[in-house]
Order: C-alpha cells, then structure tokens, then sequence
C-alpha cells in the first residue's frame, strides 16, 4: 500500500513538473506576439479606430529590430535608412491606415488578388481592369519572414501601374504577410517600403 502511495505521489508530482514546464514553454511563445500587440490586436484596426497603443519596448522586439536593420535575408534591409523605432513605424502606418478608412487586411486582400491576376501574364505585364496593369515576376528560392514563426514566401515581386495615373507600385510576396499579419509597411529607405497612402491610391 505504501509503495503505491508513494507511486501516485510521484506520478502527480511529475504531471505537474511537466505541466510547469508546458506553461513555461508557452508563455515563452507568447511573449513575442505580446511584444508586438497593441490596443488593435498585433497592429490591426478598424476604419475610425486608430491604434493608440504603445508597443512595448522588450528585448525581444529590440532583437528582432537589430535583425531587421542588418539583415542578411533581404538587401538593404527591411528597416531601410528609417531611424524611427519598429514600433513608431509600424503604428505611424497604422494610424494613417485608419484615417483612411482601411484596414491592413483589406490591403493585404487586394494586393493578393492582383498579384493572383498578374500571374497568367506569365512574367508579361497583365491588363486585369480598366486602369490597372500588373506585371508579376518569379524569381528562384525563398525568403523567410523576420518575425519568429515559421513563414517562408517565395521570391515572387508584384509592380502594378494604375494606367489613369501613372503611378506605379511593387511588392514581394513577404510584403501582402508582413502587412496582413503584422501591420507592418516596412521602413523608409527599404527596396520594399509601402507608403500606406500610396498603396491605397495604387490598390483602390
């Protein structure tokens, strides 16, 4: 009887060690999306509701700006020559997102849908509306997202040409994720940088 005890004692005893530990895990998990999330949910926000959060300064997000200002996993780097903190850049965009009456979803939508259209030009440009051309290249390999998941786009460049216009703007596959997930434009200077309000003039 005693050894069974002693037995079951041990076995809660390890359940909970290993519950501990499952927990730990997963608040460290979590600790990266909490860096980033803001009184919008991780930079999103609806028409007429700004982002008025502070992103939190953590190590975590301090790590992941150095990486993005000297990265080696895309030319120039994702930051640009922006001196403004990650944070700064991404709520700035998201303000004046907001303003506009859009949503970063509603961008990342469109920008899909005519880099979709632009495909069955086969590199050519693409007539897909009245006043819209998109023209979509493919490039070999793949570019993997800056922030710690598991997201990996192919080298896929987007330009779109509003023919009543002329305006002109491009974009990587990386960039519709990088706006969808995590509001994110990219900083001034950067070989990808999306001016929200151009974009939206370009898209809409």
């Amino acid at each position: 009887m005693t050894s069974s005890r002693e037995d079951g004692e041990s076995d809660a005893e390890s359940d909970a060690e290993s519950d501990a530990e499952s927990d730990a895990e997963s608040d460290a998990e979590s600790d990266y999306e909490n860096d980033y999330e803001n009184d919008c949910g991780l930079g999103g926000c609806l028409p007429g509701k700004p982002a008025v959060g502070i992103m939190k300064k953590s190590p975590q997000l301090q790590k992941l700006e150095e990486t993005m200002r000297g990265s080696a996993l895309a030319a120039r780097g994702f930051l640009g020559n922006d001196r403004r903190s990650l944070p700064e850049i991404i709520e700035t965009d998201l303000h004046a997102l907001a303003r506009l009456g859009y949503t970063k979803e509603h961008l990342a939508s469109r920008m899909q849908e005519l880099t979709d259209l632009g495909r069955q030009g086969l590199g050519t440009a693409v007539r897909v509306e009245e006043h819209v051309e998109v023209t979509v290249d493919e490039h070999r390999g793949q570019i993997v997202c800056p922030w710690p998941h598991a997201g990996r786009f192919a080298k896929t460049v987007t330009t779109v040409r509003r023919l009543d216009t002329g305006e002109e703007m491009r974009w990587a596959e990386l960039s519709i994720h990088l706006v969808a997930v995590h509001g994110f434009f990219q900083g001034r200077g950067s070989p990808f940088r999306l001016d929200p309000q151009r974009l939206v003039r370009v898209l809409f």
